[in-house]
């Protein structure tokens, strides 16, 4: 069901681990990158992944991303099977 974030409705194969890179569109002297990957991985974490605990999740600030898009990320769970 959409929307639904019960352990139910969790997909099966997603372990709690995970590794969160960020890469934020920033003008000179923006600092704060980290913050806004936080709020994704934390995010991610509180819908999909409630037993992990922290995640790895480095963030760099980039003066230009592809098509304009003001964040890119990656990441990585482990895939049970």
């Amino acid at each position: 069901m959409a929307g639904d974030a019960s352990p139910a409705a969790r997909p099966a194969l997603l372990s709690p681990k995970l590794r969160v890179f960020g890469m934020v569109n920033s003008a000179p002297g923006l600092t704060r990158q980290p913050a806004l990957i936080n709020g994704f991985s934390d995010l991610i974490l509180e819908l999909h992944l409630p037993d992990a605990g922290d995640d790895a999740r480095p963030a760099v600030g980039m003066a230009e991303l592809p098509i304009g898009v003001p964040v890119a990320v990656e990441a990585e769970v482990e895939i049970a099977v």
